[in-house]
Formats: C-alpha cells, sequence, structure tokens
C-alpha cells in the first residue's frame, strides 16, 4: 500500500461532507496518478475542489510523484476549470484508463533549483 494515494472527504467548517477527493493510480496505466474530485451539487462553485485537490498534489509532488494527471468527461466545464485553476494542460482526448473518452489534464511536478 502506498501512503500517497487515498481518498478523503472534503469537510466543510460545519463539519459537513462536502464530497471527496482522490489521489491514486489510474487503472491499466503504468503507473500514472490521478487527482479528482467528486462534490455534492450543492457545494459547486465555492473552490472547495480546488481548495482539495490543491492540497492532495502538494501533499503528492512533496512524496516524489513527478506528475499528476486528471480525466474530465468532456463537456464538464466546472471540472474543466478547475484543472484550470490548477495550472493543469490538457493534453487531448484518450480512452486509455476508463474505456470511456476523457480529456486528459496534467500537471507536472515544479523544479526545484538548489
Amino acid at each position: 500500500l502506498d501512503e500517497r494515494h487515498s481518498c478523503w472527504a472534503i469537510e466543510l467548517p460545519d463539519t459537513s461532507v462536502a464530497g471527496t477527493v482522490l489521489f491514486k493510480p489510474l487503472p491499466n496505466g503504468v503507473g500514472e496518478i490521478e487527482v479528482g474530485w467528486h462534490l455534492h451539487p450543492d457545494c459547486w462553485g465555492h473552490g472547495y475542489a480546488t481548495e482539495a485537490a490543491r492540497a492532495v498534489i502538494d501533499r503528492g509532488f512533496a512524496a516524489g510523484v513527478p506528475e499528476v494527471y486528471a480525466v474530465v468527461r468532456p463537456g464538464n466545464r466546472a471540472s474543466i476549470a478547475v484543472c484550470g485553476r490548477l495550472g493543469m494542460q490538457e493534453i487531448g482526448r484518450f480512452r486509455r484508463w476508463y474505456d470511456v473518452e476523457l480529456e486528459i489534464f496534467l500537471l507536472m511536478a515544479p523544479v526545484i533549483v538548489e
């Protein structure tokens, strides 16, 4: 079990749960790591997905993950916008991991010069 990978609840200050954020290997891949989010519709539009995804991406990069992917259903403008706010680059549409055509986004770990 790799401690970098998991699924977490996105808790709000009032202790309710807005949804989940995940950081895990993509299925049928060769070690590619996915960040993903699923929020209740009442919690859309508040920045929770961006904040939660940024936290798990930063955690993954700190643990040595070199790059992170997001897979989004075509037309899901809200999640595509989250990818943009995270600084992810769109790399095209593929059926590689989930056997359905998805928009693929990539974020490389920052290069640290010492």
